[in-house]
């Protein structure tokens, strides 16, 4: 398991699920406190904010705030950064 700190840049593999956080009373279910809302189609960069719990982090894209599964996220390292389409990134 990575361990991140606030502001690390984060590597979100393609065909990743992100959810968005909601308020309880909104929840159906006790432990349904997010919901799904898209799938990445192509590799992000996003800069890491907190962790969820202990399976979850919340990770800064281009369009707000999301909740991402802690096991697809990844150090952002040069080889992935450069492959990004630098007109895509706007962090």
């Amino acid at each position: 398991m990575s361990s991140f700190a606030k502001g690390d840049l984060v590597h979100i593999p393609a065909e990743v699920y992100l959810f968005q956080p909601r308020p309880i009373r909104e929840a159906p279910f006790f432990n349904q406190n997010w919901k799904v809302t898209r799938k990445t189609n192509e590799p992000q960069l996003g800069i890491f904010l907190k962790y969820a719990n202990e399976k979850s982090v919340v990770v800064v894209l281009n369009d707000g705030e999301w909740v991402i599964d802690l096991r697809y996220v990844y150090p952002a390292e040069a080889e992935n950064v450069s492959r990004i389409d630098r007109n895509k990134v706007q962090l």
